[in-house]
């Protein structure tokens, strides 16, 4: 499994698409779901196929979903390429067919895999094309995971005010949303926030370890 991930990836991802199925082939999905979870990627990925030969060719909502968790598993085993092509897929679909928030939730996609990649300028400007759309069209949840996306990016980077800008912004949605679990994502941020700041620092900034504390202590309140 490729070393750059995201916090929480699997949880969070899991649960974020799950809310969305709208159809009868929930089976296979949630079966790739249980094999991700239990690391038997290939399991979980003739899962995924199984639901994509199921899904009506009109019916997009899930085939751009589907396509979308397949981009995920792919991209953290490092499978690069078939990764692009299925979150692009996703995106020509939701795109197409004006599902706004599956067109954001794609463009982040395609982000993460790039991020995945190390190519951190081509990342951002996927991410920032989907925190725009998801903006506009006042999809808050795709909103929020952008958010949190950007900051593991910045954080990643070093950057360290935008990150703790855009994780403070998608940890505040989160609580809005009542999203336990991107707050926990979010809370996992802050940590690295401080953490960051105290590898440039010497001697070592008191009130940053003080920091990390609470924010890991908040986090696991919320386990």
């Amino acid at each position: 499994m490729n070393k750059r991930v995201f916090i929480g990836f699997s949880t969070l991802f899991l649960m974020f698409f799950a809310q969305g199925i709208k159809t009868q082939n929930v089976d296979s999905y949630a079966k790739a779901n249980r094999y991700y979870i239990d690391a038997k990627i290939d399991s979980a990925l003739v899962c995924l196929d199984m639901r994509l030969s199921e899904i009506d060719s009109t019916d997009y909502e899930p085939m751009a979903e589907t396509l979308l968790f397949r981009s995920r598993v792919l991209g953290n085993l490092a499978f690069f390429e078939p990764a692009m092509e299925n979150a692009m897929k996703a995106y020509d679909l939701s795109k197409t067919h004006h599902m706004d928030n599956l067109t954001a939730a794609s463009l982040l996609a395609v982000g993460k895999v790039y991020y995945l990649m190390y190519n951190d300028s081509v990342a951002e400007d996927y991410m920032l094309r989907a925190h725009t759309l998801a903006q506009d069209k006042h999809c808050d949840k795709e909103l929020m995971a952008t958010k949190s996306a950007l900051a593991q990016l910045y954080s990643a980077l070093e950057r360290n005010d935008e990150c703790l800008a855009m994780a403070t912004q998608s940890l505040e949605m989160a609580e809005q949303l009542q999203d336990t679990l991107q707050m926990i994502e979010n809370l996992s941020l802050f940590g690295a926030y401080y953490i960051n700041l105290n590898q440039r620092a010497n001697p070592v900034v008191a009130e940053h370890q003080l920091k990390v504390k609470q924010f890991l202590t908040k986090h696991c309140n919320w386990l």
